[in-house]
């Protein structure tokens, strides 16, 4: 599932995948290994700040960015909750298997 993310005001994208330890995110633009990335993720009415320090970025065909990243201020609740939202199979992958 995707789960709207923002960087700062020009830049944008999604937390595309969360495994407990990892995040992976979907940006329009690169963070060089250990670069801080402070971030917010969009939950219902609210944004979860989220501190963290990236693992690397790669270019994807469509010229975005996957940016791995370690979480360095995460919550429980907020890694439960992170957890069972980046479980969940998104709207778009059950509408193609029906």
């Amino acid at each position: 599932m995707n789960l709207k993310t923002r960087i700062d005001t020009l830049n944008a994208g999604a937390l595309v995948s969360f495994d407990g330890k990892v995040l992976e995110f979907l940006l329009n633009r690169a963070f060089a290994p250990g670069a801080p990335i402070q971030a917010e993720i969009e939950r219902t009415g609210s944004w979860l700040p989220l501190q963290a320090k990236s693992l690397g970025s790669k270019k994807t065909p469509s010229g975005d960015f996957r940016v791995k990243a370690r979480p360095i201020n995460l919550r429980r609740e907020s890694r439960v909750w992170l957890e069972n939202m980046c479980s969940e199979p998104s709207p778009e992958a059950s509408a193609t298997n029906d």
